[in-house]
């Protein structure tokens, strides 16, 4: 009998009324660079923030994307870094603000 008693006070015990709060990190608002490639093959678009460089996206040849930049908070000072399709070139643009609607026409 006692040990029925004991493991209904310890059940009680260890169920009782605790609060459990759970708060997400607010979200980082994504900007967006607008990269124009010019050249005749695709380029693969890199940032470099305070970290390590993200890759953005591919943008075709002779063509425009909007890119969203993710977990970088604007504002950030960044490096921009395109490379082409094949690797034979690459292309950069330092000391960029990192702001929504920024343009950057490679080359």
């Amino acid at each position: 009998m006692r040990t029925i008693l004991l493991a209904a006070i310890l059940c009680t015990l260890g169920c009782g009324g605790r609060s459990i709060v759970v708060q997400n990190p607010p979200p980082q608002s994504a900007v967006s660079i607008k990269v124009t490639n010019s050249l005749t093959q695709a380029v693969n678009v890199y940032v470099t923030g305070t970290d390590a460089e993200v890759f953005l996206s591919q943008v075709a040849a002779n063509s425009s994307s909007s890119l969203p930049v993710r977990n970088i908070t604007p504002g950030t000072t960044v490096k921009l870094r395109a490379v082409t399709q094949d690797g034979s070139k690459t292309y950069m643009r330092e000391g960029v603000e990192l702001r929504d609607g920024y343009e950057w026409r490679v080359p």
